[in-house]
């Protein structure tokens, strides 16, 4: 077996890549190394784990969008929590793409916690915002994130529903 020189990078976007296929099975360590084609040393090298491979991930992407947001939003914004800026859809769409064949319950927890803690993090830094407010608008903002998830995810079962029963109601 040919191996090549990876990164952190590369086992991440290969992830994302392998668990956005259709019908994809739970992804596993050999399942990396495979489509890479390196050894698991190499894998391991970077990440112990799957666990924290997604975990990376996920904080990786909080950063992203955090580091890119304007705090003025967050005032600007609490009376429709719909209205939220493209960086947090970005953040959805690598969310819906990591619930596949997870247990939603611990990866909901992970996405709330990375994404709020950054949020507050940035609030006291830029906006000086005391910790308890900063911690409440973070809770606000990102509790819509995932309610705005819940409503896509929701749209696509029923779409493909009356695809396939274009009869109902």
């Amino acid at each position: 077996m040919e191996t090549q020189i990876i990164n952190k990078n590369g086992i991440r976007k290969a992830f994302l890549q392998l668990q956005a296929e259709p019908h994809a099975q739970p992804i596993k360590v050999t399942t990396i190394c495979h489509f890479l084609n390196i050894s698991r040393a190499a894998f391991v090298a970077h990440y112990p784990s799957i666990e924290e491979l997604v975990d990376d991930i996920l904080c990786n992407t909080a950063n992203e969008v955090v580091e890119s947001l304007d705090t003025t939003y967050f005032y600007a914004n609490q009376q429709n929590e719909m209205q939220l800026p493209y960086h947090f859809k970005k953040f959805a769409e690598i969310y819906q793409i990591m619930l596949k064949g997870k247990k939603p319950l611990l990866l909901h927890n992970v996405f709330f916690e990375h994404l709020r803690m950054k949020i507050v993090q940035k609030l006291i830094t830029e906006q000086k915002v005391r910790e308890s407010y900063a911690q409440l608008i973070a809770s606000y903002h990102t509790y819509a994130v995932i309610r705005m998830i819940t409503l896509n995810i929701q749209q696509e079962v029923t779409s493909a529903y009356h695809s396939i029963n274009p009869l109902v109601d």
